[in-house]
């Protein structure tokens, strides 16, 4: 998919292995082509799609996402 990156969302840290840590920043981002929504998992997922709100209240997620992105107006429409 090809994008345009937008305004950053939001920032976090998180624990990694052997006592690093991880700083995650997370972008608005739109396709270039609104029709063109084929996404495809990389080498850091196992899994990629798109997802509304009802469906993105059924995953396993990580402790906090929710209320991350809930500050961030980033969760997923109705």
């Amino acid at each position: 998919m090809r994008i345009r990156v937008g305004e950053l969302a939001g920032r976090v840290q998180r624990a990694g292995p052997g006592g690093l840590t991880y700083d995650i920043a997370d972008y608005r981002c739109e396709p270039l082509d609104p029709d063109d929504r084929a996404v495809v998992a990389g080498d850091d997922a196992e899994d990629v799609r798109w997802v509304d709100l009802r469906e993105y209240t059924t995953l396993s997620l990580v402790e906090g996402l929710t209320e991350t992105l809930a500050q961030w107006g980033a969760l997923p429409m109705a």
